[in-house]
């Protein structure tokens, strides 16, 4: 299954407290642009980002989908079928395409999405794959699915780290990397998680962040810290960590999938990873030079309520004489820990 239910897929948020909330408006009527202007436009910018090429699914959530193939202003995939597409945003982090009118998921509730966002990953070969489409209101646009994509017949590159220095946090690894293992049969789940990071059960107490067992827990909210993924060199100036926390508590189980109100505006929604269709948001705080920034997702599943959080941490370098050195970048850092969330799988519970 590609979709997750209407009723419940690397980050979207809201500034609602509500399932399937928006907060950006989208237009669903095709481009009155004729289909040489857009042609023209989109191979320049899509060959600038590299992005135009034949795609392969590497996330389970994708695997139904199968190849996309992005030509100038065009695109085929299973979804699609083959359909022309504009460029409404490109930078060097990546590209927004909208469809020229709506494809569908082919799952259950039928959802459909006519806007596609591709995040180039620092390998060079990988790309993070982001669906939108319009909220049940009609009045904004809601997160679909998320994944990852692997262009066809790429190796990565082992020149991809621009620091001479080897600093931790860079992706260069390709979708064949070597991977660690880890399984919990009393959670029902297990994780394949790249090399660069250190296991750890329990969570460590900084600055802006508890030992909770979800970021923005508030007193009421009864949990236990289940593991941490720590990246390697994370440090007082910047630090990276995939944590997982659950609760079988009633009042956490009912507000499971409610994001708390440090929530950004971003779109909020779905997202199916590796079949479980978490809800996620995104949220920060900051103050006395300090930060965190968090990309999080939520699933009620074998009578537990599933917290993942995806945080970088850290202080403000500049406030060091002479300024710090942070270990990674916060791009570097969100891309290795969203290629660990990857590996996630929750399985039904045996009971």
């Amino acid at each position: 299954m590609l979709a997750l239910s209407a009723c419940s897929r690397h980050g979207a948020d809201a500034n609602s407290t509500t399932p399937g909330a928006a907060s950006s408006t989208t237009t669903d009527a095709p481009s009155q642009h004729t289909a040489a202007d857009g042609a023209q436009a989109t191979a320049s910018r899509s060959l600038s980002l590299n992005l135009a090429g034949t795609w392969q699914p590497v996330s389970h959530a994708y695997m139904s989908a199968g190849e996309l193939r992005i030509g100038a202003g065009t695109l085929q995939w299973k979804p699609c079928g083959t359909r022309t597409f504009k460029v409404a945003a490109s930078s060097s982090q990546g590209a927004t395409l909208r469809l020229a009118g709506m494809c569908s998921l082919g799952d259950q509730n039928q959802s459909r999405f006519n806007v596609i966002r591709l995040q180039p990953k620092p390998n060079g070969c990988d790309a993070e794959l982001t669906l939108l489409g319009p909220d049940a209101k009609g009045q904004g646009t809601q997160l679909l699915a998320r994944g990852l994509y692997s262009r066809k017949g790429c190796k990565a590159s082992s020149n991809t780290n621009p620091s001479s220095n080897g600093d931790a946090g860079e992706d260069t690894s390709g979708p064949s990397s070597h991977l660690q293992h880890f399984e919990d049969a009393k959670l029902a789940l297990s994780l394949d998680y790249p090399a660069g990071f250190t296991l750890k059960h329990g969570f460590s107490h900084q600055y802006l962040l508890g030992t909770d067992w979800k970021v923005y827990a508030d007193k009421q909210s009864h949990g236990t810290p289940q593991l941490a993924l720590v990246l390697d060199g994370s440090n007082k100036i910047t630090a990276a960590q995939l944590r997982i926390g659950t609760s079988t508590d009633a009042t956490a189980l009912k507000q499971c999938l409610t994001p708390p109100s440090a929530a950004s505006k971003d779109p909020q929604g779905y997202v199916n990873i590796n079949g479980t269709p978490f809800y996620s948001f995104r949220a920060g705080d900051a103050g006395m030079s300090h930060y965190v920034t968090t990309r999080s997702y939520r699933v009620v599943q074998n009578g537990r309520c599933y917290a993942v959080d995806l945080i970088v941490s850290g202080t403000n370098p500049k406030v060091y004489n002479p300024p710090a050195k942070p270990p990674f970048s916060h791009e570097q850092a969100f891309a290795k820990l969203e290629q660990a969330l990857h590996g996630l799988h929750l399985k039904p519970s045996a009971d």
